[in-house]
């Protein structure tokens, strides 16, 4: 007995490495360059030169028949964006059910996490974050201000100051001591509240 084809469209897993943005230059999207995996394999180069225009992908295989089945898999795949109730009155208005996703949706979303985490890195180096508990938001203290600045203090002297600065604003959860990825998570969703 011969078992059917598997006719249903499995998700891609999408993925840019070596990625290198220009923030310098992106005016209405992102300029940048970087290298598209999907499933795992690599599938070719990926840039945008940052004046509004779509992305530009360079199969490796030279066939630009694989970008559109890419493309259709994505479509058919990957959830409808803009279904949230505060998009634009004129987004709800002409797409009811959302906007279905595209590549490169799916690849400006890849950059913006890209970003926020080179901010989280930048910001934990040199700030204390937490996250307050009712209310949400992330707020930051500078480290020196708890004796961790640049010129002093030690290993030892900066666990208990983390300690210090959880106690001192009760009803804060301090994102340095959480693994990056529980932190990422958090100063994504709850960064830009205040």
């Amino acid at each position: 007995m011969k078992s059917k084809p598997d006719t249903k469209l499995r998700k891609p897993k999408i993925a840019l490495k070596s990625i290198k943005v220009n923030t310098g230059l992106s005016q209405e999207t992102f300029c940048f360059t970087a290298t598209l995996w999907v499933d795992g394999k690599r599938f070719g180069e990926i840039k945008n030169h940052g004046h509004g225009g779509p992305d530009d992908v360079y199969p490796k295989s030279g066939n630009y028949d694989d970008v559109n089945a890419l493309a259709m898999r994505v479509r058919e795949t990957f959830p409808r964006i803009c279904t949230e109730e505060d998009d634009p009155p004129i987004i709800q208005a002409n797409f009811p059910e959302g906007l279905a996703a595209s590549l490169e949706s799916v690849c400006s979303e890849l950059i913006s996490d890209h970003l926020m985490a080179q901010d989280l890195k930048r910001l934990l180096r040199t700030n204390y974050l937490a996250k307050r508990i009712s209310g949400g938001g992330v707020f930051q203290w500078k480290k020196r201000d708890f004796g961790m600045g640049e010129v002093g203090g030690t290993k030892k002297r900066g666990a208990i100051c983390a300690f210090e600065l959880m106690a001192r604003h009760k009803g804060y959860q301090p994102l340095n001591s959480l693994p990056f990825d529980e932190a990422l998570a958090i100063f994504k969703t709850e960064g830009a509240k205040r």
